[in-house]
């Protein structure tokens, strides 16, 4: 009776140091297996749906996507071995061990079992410690996946941007609303021109125990309205109460859409609303801005004028609402996208961001991406690091 198995590793399990390490932790018996070749699972993509205790931060997982790969090895193990991967992936509780099919590059097809979970219904995603991803990297490595698909790996923002031992904690909203690739823009910040360590908050973690933490609170692009969803009544009153205590929250772009007042769902920590909320799908366009002198200062720029990606973020109204004179604007902007079925003159010369009190704490809104603009990212760093100083 032939007990083997064939199992398709696309993660951890792809590095044998790792694998034998688990079972060491777990005092379980060495892992033993053969290697049959390296194979892709067609459609499918690699995601980061999945939270690890043990990894303290995001595992891979794989979901359905037309015309995509998701690369791994084909490796043979014994019933024993096969006890030890279910136990390690949490079979069935967590992932689920999914029979299907793969194929090589010479267009072998094999029959494999996978281990694949469904999607966490909390977030977009959770992302990875450098200590999980370089495991999963190194077996990539071992095991001579294609370089380019290796160097895709190696680009996955992580959950913990580490800098200087001794500095301000700052977190990064990461929950639903918000993709993987803008998360990679703000690691990228903080790497080079912050080296301040940067934390992932997801949307169940908006408590005020977790909030009370950190200093600064950074809302980043995405989807406003999805934000705000996902950070449910509980996480909006609790990051009101954590900025009239003292805290200070960046919104950018859909981050500075959720600070207003413009509808019910949103978080009304800003006292501005949106001008011509039904055509704020203008696209995008490197625009040119113009900073006050407030702006100037508070940005560390060299000169007043500059160019910025806009990408359909907020035009507000320089009206603040009723009872708000503690709200100050940055700069303007000096062009503008007209929508298909919107006004000219509705964005050229508004304001494109604000700073103001609320209660104890401080709030910024920017408008368009400074951190995506190449040249330019160092001016939202010198913000950050000006109002930490508030």
């Amino acid at each position: 009776m032939n007990d083997k198995k064939l199992i398709f590793a696309y993660g951890s399990t792809m590095n044998q140091q790792d694998l034998q390490a688990y079972c060491h932790e777990k005092n379980l018996s060495s892992f033993s297996w053969k290697k049959i070749a390296n194979a892709f699972l067609e459609n499918f993509t690699l995601t980061w749906n999945v939270y690890s205790q043990r990894r303290a931060g995001g595992v891979l997982n794989v979901t359905e996507k037309e015309q995509e790969q998701v690369w791994g090895v084909v490796l043979e193990i014994d019933e024993k071995d096969l006890r030890t991967l279910d136990k390690k992936e949490g079979h069935p509780n967590h992932y689920n061990r999914t029979r299907l099919n793969v194929q090589t590059e010479t267009g072998q097809t094999y029959e494999v079992e996978t281990y694949i979970a469904p999607q966490d219904p909390r977030t977009l995603y959770f992302l990875p410690t450098k200590a999980y991803l370089e495991a999963v990297v190194e077996g990539a490595k071992q095991n001579n996946l294609p370089k380019e698909y290796i160097q895709n790996l190696e680009n996955t923002p992580l959950c913990f941007v580490e800098g200087k031992q001794e500095n301000p904690k700052i977190a990064i909203y990461a929950g639903k609303g918000v993709t993987i690739d803008t998360q990679s823009y703000w690691n990228t910040l903080f790497k080079r021109h912050l080296n301040y360590s940067l934390t992932v908050l997801y949307s169940y973690q908006f408590t005020p125990e977790m909030l009370e933490t950190f200093q600064l609170i950074i809302l980043p692009g995405g989807s406003g309205e999805k934000i705000c969803g996902g950070l449910g009544d509980l996480g909006k009153i609790n990051l009101r109460n954590y900025v009239s205590n003292g805290g200070k929250v960046l919104g950018v772009c859909a981050g500075a859409y959720a600070l207003s007042h413009q509808t019910q769902n949103y978080i009304h920590l800003s006292p501005v609303k949106i001008k011509d909320f039904a055509h704020t799908r203008r696209g995008e366009a490197v625009i040119p801005v113009e900073f006050n002198d407030l702006g100037k200062k508070l940005f560390g720029a060299d000169s007043f004028q500059s160019e910025v990606i806009f990408n359909n973020g907020p035009i507000v109204y320089e009206q603040p609402l009723k009872n708000s004179s503690n709200l100050q604007f940055l700069g303007y902007f000096k062009d503008e996208i007209v929508h298909r079925e919107g006004e000219k003159g509705v964005m050229k010369d508004s304001p494109f961001a604000w700073i103001n009190q609320y209660g104890k704490g401080w709030v910024v809104g920017i408008s368009p991406h400074f951190e995506r603009t190449h040249g330019r990212e160092h001016l939202v760093g010198n913000l950050i690091n000006n109002l930490l100083d508030f």
